[in-house]
């Protein structure tokens, strides 16, 4: 009889209910958007944390770039960071640019939570003269990131080189 009634809460101390939740997958669009200004004074490259934490890059050709990564391995990696290579002054043919650069990372993970970031890079009305030295300025240091944990916590990355 006490070897049954050991089974019996055995068996009814077992429930899945109280389990944590374990996140098995995260995914994070990133978005850039640039000014045309900046599109037309500079050759832009975005590395970015791509899926499953290989860093990727691609030349931006338009004022919106966006890319949409998937990681499985935790903690997982989001982040991006811009590269700027300012053309020639003589090919600055405005006396001044509006160099904006507004950004986000927006994630959502398996077990329905979610994170999100969004924060301008660079708003910056130039004059001619001074254009080649403030993409230089930024340049590799316009960055974001996140690290997301097993638990679904996500958390800001303080620092990012990808490059």
């Amino acid at each position: 009889m006490a070897a049954l009634v050991c089974c019996l809460f055995a068996f009814t101390a077992c429930g899945g209910d109280d389990e944590p939740k374990v996140t098995t997958t995260a995914t994070a669009t990133y978005t850039i958007n640039f000014s045309q200004d900046l599109i037309d004074a500079t050759s832009i490259v975005v590395y970015y944390k791509g899926d499953d934490g290989n860093v990727r890059f691609e030349p931006v050709t338009s004022t919106t770039w966006v890319k949409t990564v998937t990681s499985n391995k935790f903690p997982a990696e989001f982040a991006f960071q811009i590269a700027y290579s300012p053309k020639d002054a003589s090919s600055l043919t405005k006396d001044n640019y509006n160099l904006d650069v507004a950004a986000s990372i927006e994630g959502s993970l398996n077990t329905s939570g979610s994170f999100y970031f969004s924060r301008t890079l660079m708003s910056a009305p130039t004059a001619k003269d001074k254009v080649i030295q403030v993409l230089e300025n930024h340049s590799g240091k316009d960055v974001m990131g996140y690290v997301v944990a097993k638990n679904g916590t996500a958390t800001a990355m303080t620092k990012v080189n990808l490059k």
